[in-house]
């Protein structure tokens, strides 16, 4: 399994925004949430300083006092990770790329595979990039390598949501 995406394969893809390439997993949320333009220095401070009070991580601590939405949320933790962003309102998913997990499994991964990127690799949503034992279970049930892209968790839930009404009007 190898999470960084072959971006040159993803560069023009609608719905589909690749990183800016200046990954740095010990850059700090914040400031990738500033340097986005998605709120300014003092509501992300703010924000940062209630998580460490209340002891909640600190993306649903911004998601809660509104100082982001889930899918602002969703980019900047992908470009703090070098990865690309699934807007999955705008993302063309390939269902026989989604199909290839249940809607159980999808459900207990918080992912779901939603491209083929080539013949043996896998895109694969998930608002979670550092769930990495989920895309190790995908790949070994897909025989799939997978890559990863993150998507805010609304947008998966609702794709995971489709698939299982898909599954039971079969």
């Amino acid at each position: 399994m190898n999470g960084a995406p072959a971006t040159a394969t993803l560069d023009v893809v609608p719905g589909l925004v690749p990183p800016s390439g200046r990954t740095d997993a010990q850059r700090r949320l914040g400031d990738v949430i500033v340097e986005l333009g998605f709120a300014d220095r003092e509501a992300v401070e703010a924000a940062i300083q209630e998580a460490k009070t209340s002891g909640v991580r600190i993306g649903q601590a911004l998601v809660a006092k509104e100082t982001v939405d889930s899918g602002q949320l969703a980019r900047a933790l992908a470009e703090r990770n070098g990865l690309p962003f699934a807007d999955l309102n705008e993302f063309d998913v390939d269902h026989g790329a989604a199909n290839l997990i249940s809607a159980v499994q999808a459900r207990r991964y918080r992912a779901v595979p939603i491209a083929f990127l080539d013949e043996g690799t896998l895109l694969t949503a998930t608002p979670d990039p550092a769930n990495l034992m989920a895309l190790d279970d995908i790949a070994m049930a897909t025989g799939y390598d997978v890559r990863l892209a993150v998507a805010s968790p609304e947008h998966v839930e609702a794709l995971i949501g489709q698939l299982s009404r898909l599954s039971e009007s079969v």
